[in-house]
């Protein structure tokens, strides 16, 4: 979320054992809604390569939409998984990630999002004041662009508004 227009700097803060959004939202004292978390798969193939799907610390991702934005089945991933392509889990976030071993889904909820929070690829550790263009899309080369898929992966909820017409659900 912006705030009053304004767009804070980006700023890494110490979150120490923290590695759920209701961990964080309640280390940090904000709302889930001003986070953007990681919702981690694997491809359920011989390679098992990391899908990571970005979206707003408050909403659920439906596996079978990430599924079919990739274009291969999907099991939730494992840990050994993530850390051999160099992912954190629990302060995962699109910073320093490396796109050539993990496959990156941007969810509509934050594909222009600024002044979230979001994590850092490193044991511990946070971004705050995250603007997703400025401080991860702006640093990326143009063939990075064609390793993440921008779409709608999220459960819809009530008061989500309709894809149509955006009225409230």
């Amino acid at each position: 979320a912006v705030t009053n227009g304004f767009s804070k700097p980006l700023e890494k803060v110490s979150t120490p054992g923290v590695k759920t959004i209701a961990e964080l939202s309640y280390f940090l004292k904000i709302e889930s809604k001003e986070t953007t978390k990681a919702v981690m798969f694997e491809t359920a193939e011989e390679n098992f390569k990391p899908v990571i799907a970005f979206v707003r610390g408050d909403k659920d991702v439906l596996q079978v939409k990430v599924e079919k934005l990739v274009g291969k089945p999907l099991i939730p991933a494992r840990e050994i998984t993530l850390r051999s392509a160099g992912v954190v889990p629990g302060s995962t976030g699109p910073i320093a990630l490396n796109l050539n071993l993990v496959d990156v889904v941007i969810d509509r909820t934050v594909e222009n999002v600024e002044n979230t929070v979001v994590g850092a690829n490193e044991e511990n550790v946070h971004y705050c004041g995250f603007n997703m263009k400025r401080d991860f899309l702006d640093h990326l080369e143009k063939n990075d662009f064609t390793k993440i898929i921008f779409g709608d992966v999220i459960s819809v909820g009530e008061n989500d508004p309709c894809p149509k017409c955006r009225s409230p659900l």
